[in-house]
């Protein structure tokens, strides 16, 4: 659903104790008020325990997913 609130964010915060940084919610208002750009950089550089997917994801594949993030924003 992009919520963030699936069962890895949960082992994370109960299992290692990370402490959320950044709003995990995709579909919200925050994450819908950032430029495609944005999301991107996220996407290419990682953020706190998010690796980084440069090598992993062509420019193609990281606006398709940035598509998919407009998507649930839309629900």
């Amino acid at each position: 659903t992009g919520k963030g609130d699936g069962p890895v964010l949960q082992t994370l915060i109960n299992k290692y104790g990370y402490q959320v940084k950044a709003d995990p919610d995709l579909s919200g208002q925050l994450v819908a008020s950032f430029p495609d750009g944005v999301i991107e950089t996220f996407i290419v550089n990682g953020i706190d325990v998010m690796p980084n997917f440069t090598k992993l994801l062509s420019a193609e594949e990281r606006r398709s997913i940035i598509q998919y993030i407009r998507t649930l924003q839309q629900r």
